[in-house]
Formats: structure tokens, sequence, C-alpha cells
């Protein structure tokens, strides 16, 4: 597995992010955020979103494993690969929540040269993306 990894701050507490991220149609009012969402026939669920992708076909984020208030398990389905996302979240101060966010993806090594850049920048506009709405 090739790990991705994202860590950043918002001014919310821990219990308001935990709420927010645990039930994926949240999402759906903030998918304008997204680049290329137009192209995308998508489907939002309180534990999962699926979405169709030009030459994959549809995918599935589902939301599979909750510890507590501080993580979140994520497992992507019906990819060429095998993907997890893992959110875990520390409290700093009472309105501030630290977020790290580790993609896992089961890719060739020879692929990973390839597509590495790309997951590492979708990774890291997701998380903007996550930081910007929360911190509104």
């Amino acid at each position: 597995m090739t790990s991705y990894k994202n860590q950043f701050t918002v001014n919310q507490p821990k219990t308001k992010v935990f709420e927010q991220m645990s039930d994926l149609r949240n999402i759906e009012k903030h998918k304008d955020k997204f680049p290329n969402n137009t192209d995308l026939e998508m489907q939002f669920a309180q534990d999962f979103i699926s979405a169709k992708l030009p030459v994959l076909g549809e995918a599935i984020v589902r939301l599979v494993e909750k510890k507590g208030e501080e993580n979140l398990k994520f497992s992507v389905e019906n990819l060429p690969m095998t993907a997890n996302v893992y959110i875990k979240l520390d409290e700093i101060e009472t309105e501030k929540t630290q977020i790290q966010i580790v993609l896992e993806v089961d890719i060739p090594f020879f692929l990973g040269k390839i597509i590495g850049d790309k997951l590492q920048n979708a990774l890291d506009k997701t998380a903007e993306i996550i930081a910007e709405t929360l911190n509104q």
C-alpha cells in the first residue's frame, strides 16, 4: 500500500467536525467546489457517495468504520485498485480541531510513479475544500 497524507486545522469543535464528516449527505451542498463536478452523475447518502467516472464507471466511497468521535474509515469501491481513506480528528483547543487524512492505495510500483502526484494533488484539493467548508 502506498500512503498519501494531508493534515490541517479548522476552527470548529471536534464534535461538530465529526458530525459533519460522518454524514456524507453534507458533502452534496458543497459539490460545486470540486473540479469537473458538472461531468459527474453523483448520489449522496448518509454512509456513501457514488459517482460515475469517465472511463472507470461507478466509484463508491463508503463509510465503513467509526471509532469514538476521532476516527473514520472509508473504503473506495469499484475501482481497479484497493483504496481506503482514514480521517483522524484531534482537538487542539475547544474550538480548534486538527484533521489528518490518509489515503492508502494498493497500486503497482510503476503505476504509482505515473499517478502518485495526481493522487496527492487530489487529496490536497479535497483537504482544502474540507477546511474551507468547515471554517465557514
